[in-house]
């Protein structure tokens, strides 16, 4: 599965979160490209997101996808149904 329109994919996280490397590691299986931002480089995105990581975040729209999510549920954010 890719990206539909090729959708340019951000997963918010930090080093070390073990959620965070399994949506990684999801990501990947499903042959989803993405771009890891890490929170705590910026002080905004750190209050913002704090506790609630991982979260994939598309630019072009501003949607959030909170975990927890599965696969499908990740499908359907990236193809605007959710």
């Amino acid at each position: 599965m890719n990206n539909p329109n090729n959708k340019e994919l951000v997963l918010y996280t930090l080093i070390g979160c073990h959620l965070c490397d399994q949506v990684a590691d999801m990501l990947r299986n499903m042959g989803i490209g993405w771009t890891a931002v890490e929170i705590d480089s910026d002080p905004e995105l750190e209050r913002k997101y704090d506790i609630r990581i991982p979260v994939l975040y598309l630019p072009d729209t501003g949607k959030e996808l909170f975990f927890p999510f599965s696969k499908g549920r990740i499908q359907a954010f990236l193809e605007g149904e959710a």
